[in-house]
Order: structure tokens, then sequence, then C-alpha cells
């Protein structure tokens, strides 16, 4: 099961904003006082950003059918959609607080993380029934995670084919799995819908609608297979570690035996979201974009958040996997559950592997942050640093720093270059943006370590010398 709070209490949030400040300062400094408040809170509770998005009307398959079979484009279908003109009609609308801060910063957050990317185009995707978008799913997010080893090899993990379907699983929870099945919650789904597609605004908690809305927009399901795709690696290695224990004839709770009080052991978490996070480094290398910061809030965001904190600590992610999951009672550690026994060796062998080539995984997947982050429209120089700092920092603690110094000097030259540009825009007397002296000083360090020539103007744009001045 993935849940959405995932690794993002609210103890580990105020962790990660004290320890790397300018992580997640492009985000909160982009709200109000009130609202930053507001975010805080919400991210804490995972309460989501779609509160108050209106609630859109439902069509049935045949409606839709016949609609397009008399050349209704996929603009009109959404007109309809819109005015409340299919199913039983009208809109609802639910008042949220954080909705709001969430759409403030969207609207002033870079135009590269905020701007909602188009529709797909009308007619470019085949017409389909409702009842078919969980397959036509399924098949798309097994197409997408096989162009990567780690999905793959989930893959040939199990024996028997997965079925997929939606259900309305609260704010919570992304999604999690039921023998071969994979459920996604409506909730989570109709939040990415929302973003690339306004008009749907999130009204999709219902199965029945969110099926009704995708077969009237087949474009969109490619688009969600590339959402969902990490999701649905965690849970299709639950998947394999249920058929490892040879309990394929009932449910994942009904598998537990009695004497461990209906919990499952963290080490499977731990085991699927190793895999989980290994695919993200993998699909980063060739679709930089899914490492995009999400907008508004809500699930998507703490996926972000979940990944950036294993990159940084492996043993503190695991503990706050543990913490979570413990917290609510699903799970308890292996070696505290007779009726594991024999599974302890299988988690052990598969955990002590992450381990080791966690030093090189979390490396790559920090210079692929600090490459998104220092690239773009408006790139975020600063937030790129501390992920550059950090896989620069691993490379010599792990002993491969001299074979990656080719690499982490083109990133490094690309971040200065990155510095300078923002440098460039600030005009005499301006204070809208410095670095800080202790960047300044990292920046000459490394630079000096790698052999990049630090630009005068990034060296003036220090606090200091503008405070001087």
């Amino acid at each position: 099961m993935v849940s959405g709070r995932g690794l993002g209490s609210r103890e580990i949030l105020r962790q990660k904003l004290e320890a790397i400040p300018g992580q997640f300062d492009v985000l909160l400094k982009s709200l109000s006082g009130e609202h930053q408040a507001m975010l805080s809170a919400a991210m804490a509770r995972r309460g989501g950003g779609s509160r108050s998005r209106p609630l859109q009307s439902g069509a049935s398959a045949g409606a839709l059918l016949r609609m397009q079979r008399r050349g209704m484009t996929q603009r009109d279908v959404d007109k309809l959609f819109q005015n409340g003109a299919l199913g039983d009609g009208g809109a609802v609308s639910v008042p949220g607080s954080f909705a709001a801060a969430g759409r403030q910063a969207a609207g002033n957050l870079p135009r590269h993380h905020s701007r909602p990317a188009a529709p797909p185009v009308p007619g470019q995707y085949p017409v389909i029934a409702p009842d078919e978008v969980p397959g036509k799913l399924r098949n798309a997010i097994n197409a997408q995670i096989s162009k990567y080893p780690t999905g793959r090899q989930a893959l040939s993990e199990v024996s028997k084919p997965i079925n997929l379907r939606f259900k309305s699983l609260g704010p919570d929870t992304y999604g999690y799995r039921d023998n071969h099945e994979i459920v996604f919650g409506t909730e989570f789904v109709g939040e990415i819908v929302a973003a690339k597609d306004p008009v749907a605004a999130g009204g999709l908690k219902d199965p029945k609608r969110l099926c009704q809305y995708l077969a009237a927009h087949p474009g969109m399901i490619p688009e969600l297979a590339a959402k969902l795709d990490d999701i649905y690696v965690h849970e299709v290695t639950h998947a394999a570690q249920s058929e490892h224990r040879r309990h394929t004839t009932s449910g994942w709770w009904k598998s537990v035996t009695i004497d461990s009080y209906g919990k499952y052991p963290v080490e499977q978490e731990w085991d699927a979201f190793r895999a989980q996070f290994q695919y993200v480094i993998e699909k980063a290398k060739t679709e930089p974009g899914c490492l995009n910061i999400p907008v508004g809030g809500g699930a998507l965001m703490f996926k972000f958040v979940n990944f950036g904190i294993y990159l940084e600590d492996i043993k503190g992610a695991r503990s706050s996997i543990a913490k979570q999951y413990e917290d609510k009672g699903e799970c308890g550690r292996l070696a505290k559950m007779s009726s594991w026994g024999s599974e302890r060796s299988y988690y052990d062998q598969r955990l002590a592997q992450e381990e080791r080539q966690w030093p090189r995984r979390s490396y790559e997947g920090l210079l692929l942050m600090a490459r998104a982050r220092a690239s773009g429209e408006r790139p975020l120089p600063q937030m790129a640093l501390r992920h550059f700092q950090l896989a620069y920092e691993r490379a010599g603690k792990y002993g491969f720093l001299a074979e990656s110094r080719g690499e982490l000097s083109e990133v490094f030259r690309s971040l200065v270059q990155c510095f300078g540009v923002q440098s460039a825009k600030v005009k005499p007397g301006q204070m809208a943006w410095r670095i800080p002296d202790s960047d300044i000083a990292l920046i000459q360090r490394i630079g000096s370590d790698l052999r990049v020539p630090i630009p005068g103007n990034v060296l003036n744009a220090a606090v200091s010398k503008s405070r001087s001045g």
C-alpha cells in the first residue's frame, strides 16, 4: 500500500525545511503569510489540493458513444461536461482553504513549474467505452514501465496478469493491491487529470464518472500512465512479494497469519519503495520532466518530497516509513513476527543489496535533480546547488569522485551559468535576488576542485556585497 502521507509527516517536513533551507523556499515564499500556514497544516495532514474544484456531472457510456458517432469533437464534450449538460446536470463545489493557497502558489511559481499542460488533441485517440478504461490504462502503464529495468524486473516477478480498478480512498492513500489487482484512489487520479485538463476540475471522485471522463478523453490515459507508473511499480512489487509467500488465494490483509495480529512486515514496504524510487531514477535519465516540481501541493507534492528524502538518507527514509505504517497499526518488524520467519532471509538479501547500491543510485538521483532545477524557462539555481552539493559530497565519501569528475564538472558548469544568468537580471541596487555568502563560498570551493571558473557577476551577487554597497 502507498499512503499519501508517505514520508511527509509534519515532523519530517519540518526537519527537511530546517536542514535544507533553500529546497522549499520557492514554494513557501510564493504564498502569503496566511496561506503559508494553511500549506503547512495541509501538508501535515495530507489534505490535498482538490477541495474546492467543482464536481462535474457524469455521462453514460451510451451517451458519450452516441455523441462521438454524431461527429461531436472532444471540445464539444468538454463544454457539455463544464455546463452540466451530461448525466444528472449541475455542479457542486466544496470549499476548502488549501485549494486557495494552492492556486496562489501555482500563480506565483515559475511558469515551467506551474503552467498546466494542454489536454490531448481531439480525435488523436480512438473512441473507447468506459468499461474499457481500466484495461487500457493498465496496458499503457505496463508499456511505460517496461521501458526501464526496474519496471521490467517488477513485471517479471509476477506470474499472473495484473488487473486495475478505481476506488475512492480518501486523501491519504494513493492506492493499494488486493492479490493481483491494483486499486488507484480516484482522488489521486483526479488530481492528476485536473492538472492536465482544468475542465475536469477534480470532480472525478466517483469511479464511474472517472471512467466516463477518461472514455471521453482517451488521450488522457497515456498522461495518467506517465504519472501513476512509479506507484504501479510499488504495488506490482507487493504482488511479487505475495507470490513469493505463496498466499495467492486470499486478499492482502487475509494472507497474514493470526499471530501477527493482522500486520505485515514493514520490510515489504521498504522493498516496494526501493523499487519505486529506483524506477524514478531510471526514468529521469530519459524523461527529466518527471522531476518537475508538482503544482498546488496534494499527493503529487508528497511523492516529490518522499523521493527527495530517500535520496538524502536511506536510513532516515526507512525510519520514516516504519513510523508511518507502524503508527497506523499496519506493519510490524519481521524479526518479531514468528510466522514470517522463513521470509527473513529473502528481505535481508534484497534490502542489503539496496544499501550497497544506494550511494551510487542516490548520487545519480541527486545529480538528475540538480540538472532539472538548473534548467527550464525559470530555473531554481539555489535549489539545484543543494542537490549538487549532496551528490558531490556523496561521490567523495563513497570513493567514486575521481571517476565522476567529468559529469560533475559538466553539471556544475551549467549550474554556475544558471547563477550568472539570474545575477545578470538583477538591476543595480535591487535586492530581489542575492546569493547567500555560504553559497558563494561553496561555489568557489567546488569550482576550484572541479576547475570550473566562476564568473565575476556570480561572485558579486553575494548578500554581503549587496549590503556593503
